[in-house]
């Protein structure tokens, strides 16, 4: 393949060198020097393509060629940029953009911009990415260079994925697509990347299904177009998929699959990624050996461009072999030096993965409070990371985008029939030419219509869609400062309480006739129950029943067992979506009233049942303990406060009680 590729170039290299060789001081013999440099660097001769960019330059310089400057900078850069030397090629790329600037060339700006996106993206610095990608993506939209234009849209939208922004993904990778579709068939190839980046988004979503269908719909396009690199990438993606269901056989043949295409590529991102991806589902099906080769593979790949999350995503999977291998202190370390990474670069899904690495570490050392602490970590940064809100957004924006590829569709095709029409008209009757063009002139003044209100329709769901994310961000922004709330009081109090009950456990176990010591343990171990419950109530955006419902039973699990027997039952239809204010009233009033009937009720058996339906809650709390006259005990402070609770999510409460037969506590809340 170098060699036919070397033949077919050898009449255009010999044609440059004669140009060379005249040693004219002019812009065509700049211009030679960049096309040899770049047949060398194309053929793997750094040395010669160096060469002659550097030829290029000093002859630019010489002449004052200002825009052979810039692209000599530009080439330099990027050689140096395939070389793996990239603090040589961030300079010179800085050199192009300082020169672009100065004497006003507006492409040239671009490229050198596009090409610094990737310095960035390569150390995984994917916010100062974005902001190249950006930059570039503003000129190329003044000169409407419409491929440049799509490379660019789509360039932010896999950042914004490596940022954990789904919603801003997918919104410039559909934009991406657009303007791919306005291109037209040519640029049915350029798509593929596009298609493997939404899929990347999906199963970053836990949408599994969605992701296969956009991974799957480009092997074929793939080899139709011999995009190899592109194929791998699919083989690769899908393999990620079936690792995250657990199908470890199926990913480790897609993994196989991509691996010599990766090896082909010379990139020591997709070999390190191959062969890490291989020794991830080879420790999952416990071949422990063949993992570590291929992790020390992959690890040198990584360490040769300084690739991060790579490197901390190893030890990561090095720790988990570790931990299997029952080697822990070892597995300890390593996840320690991969959470140093993982801080220092902000790289928020991997720290959820080493929180519950360590979690597992702790609970196989026996040291349970640090694991529950770990693993508590770990939940946070879950819910930080999964939004459902920005789940169902991204659906929306899907289907709006396939309902605009149909319509389209349908379009090209009444355009068709309409122009297959008037050449049959054409042939036979010039009567009917005469008013088909009446009827095209009518249909044209249609569509116009139909346009300037499509526009202006779009006008106004652009408007809904910013007043949207406004009040978006405004959620956001209250629940970051819930978040930061919660933080405070897991992170202080919580560490502080955890400490507290540690010490008085050594001190019961010294002296364990100490009542008081004992009911102190048992207060602050309630106490910590009662954070945890709090947090948890502060930290979401919204809950789903079925989760409520699990986290009530979660509070009242220490009373299961004994007496009285606490039943919680959930009859609703479906699983319906609770506001935070609904949920937190709830949950306190059901706690109010479990712990009334402790205290007061002396009952054998406390049944909690929820039933959600048309958009309604029923919540029925019932005990078969002694009761009490309604009529001749005054209201406590505890039914008061229920009371209140209920009043203020618009519900209504209701007590039924008698002396010596128990006591139903009704309410009805709308969700």
């Amino acid at each position: 393949m170098l060699y036919s590729c070397v033949v077919a170039q050898k009449p255009a290299k010999d044609s440059l060198l004669k140009i060379a060789i005249a040693n004219k001081l002019d812009s065509p013999t700049v211009s030679a020097f960049l096309n040899l440099g770049n047949i060398y660097k194309n053929n793997q001769d750094s040395s010669n393509s160096a060469d002659y960019f550097f030829k290029a330059l000093n002859l630019s310089k010489k002449i004052d060629f200002k825009r052979g400057i810039v692209r000599s900078y530009t080439q330099l850069g990027y050689l140096f940029e395939v070389t793996q030397d990239l603090p040589k090629a961030k300079i010179y790329y800085n050199y192009a953009i300082q020169y672009a600037k100065k004497n006003g060339f507006k492409k040239e700006l671009a490229l050198a911009y596009s090409y610094m996106y990737f310095i960035y993206s390569a150390k995984s610095e994917f916010s100062n990415a974005i902001i190249y990608a950006d930059s570039a993506l503003t000129i190329f939209s003044q000169l409407n260079r419409k491929p440049d234009i799509a490379n660019q849209l789509n360039n932010i939208g896999i950042m914004n994925w490596k940022l954990h922004k789904n919603l801003e993904a997918i919104k410039y990778l559909q934009k991406t697509l657009a303007v791919y579709d306005q291109i037209g068939a040519t640029a049915e190839v350029n798509k593929l990347n596009t298609y493997l980046n939404i899929g990347l988004v999906f199963e970053d979503l836990k949408s599994h299904d969605k992701a296969v269908e956009y991974f799957t719909k480009v092997i074929p396009l793939a080899k139709k177009y011999n995009e190899i690199k592109t194929l791998g990438d699919a083989y690769n993606d899908l393999g990620n998929v079936y690792l995250n269901t657990k199908k470890y056989e199926s990913a480790l043949y897609y993994y196989r699959l991509s691996l010599p295409l990766a090896l082909k590529s010379d990139q020591p991102l997709k070999k390190g990624i191959a062969y890490a991806n291989i020794a991830t589902t080879l420790v999952e099906l416990k071949r422990y050996e063949e993992a570590e080769k291929f992790m020390k593979l992959s690890n040198k790949e990584y360490q040769s461009i300084d690739n991060k999350e790579g490197i901390a995503t190893n030890l990561v999977n090095s720790a988990k072999l570790l931990t299997e291998t029952k080697r822990l202190n070892e597995a300890d370390i390593t996840l320690k030096k991969a959470m140093d990474i993982a801080n220092k670069n902000n790289f928020m899904v991997l720290k959820q993965n080493i929180f519950e690495s360590m979690a597992e570490v702790n609970k196989l050392k026996g040291e349970f409070t640090e694991a529950y602490l770990k693993q508590d970590s770990a939940y946070q940064l879950q819910n930080k990371n999964f939004n459902f809100e920005t789940n169902k957004q991204i659906a929306n924006l899907e289907v709006k985008y396939k309902t605009a590829e149909k319509e389209k569709e349908i379009l090209k095709n009444k355009t068709e029939l309409l122009i297959a029409g008037s050449q049959i008209q054409k042939r036979n009757y010039w009567l009917i030419i005469s008013c088909l063009g009446i009827f095209l002139l009518a249909v044209a003044t249609i569509l116009i219509v139909r346009n300037s209100k499509l526009k202006r329709q779009k006008l106004e769901e652009e408007n809904t869609f910013k007043l949207n994310i406004a009040k978006e961000q405004a959620k956001n922004e209250v629940q970051e400062e819930k978040l930061r709330i919660s933080r405070e009081l897991h992170d202080n109090i919580g560490a502080q309480l955890s400490f507290i009950n540690g010490s008085i456990q050594k001190m019961v176990a010294h002296d364990e006739q100490n009542e008081e010591l004992q009911q102190t343990q048992k207060i602050t171990q309630n106490t910590i129950k009662e954070l945890r419950s709090t947090v948890w109530l502060i930290n979401q955006q919204e809950f789903s029943l079925e989760e409520f419902v699990v986290k009530l039973r979660e509070y009242l699990k220490p009373y299961y067992g004994g007496k009285p027997q606490i039943n919680i039952v959930d009859d609703s239809d479906k699983d319906y979506i609770l506001a935070p204010i609904i949920a937190t009233n709830l949950f306190r009033i059901v706690q109010e009233a479990v712990n009334n009937s402790l205290k007061y009720a002396e009952a054998e058996s406390i049944d909690v049942s929820l039933l959600a339906k048309e958009n309604n809650l029923k919540v029925v709390i019932n005990d078969d303990g002694k009761g009490y006259d309604a009529n001749g005990i005054a209201s406590g402070y505890g039914l008061k406060n229920m009371q209140a609770r209920v009043m203020s999510v618009k519900g209504s409460y209701n007590v039924d009680t008698k002396k010596d037969e128990g006591t139903q506590i009704t309410l009805i809340i709308p969700i």
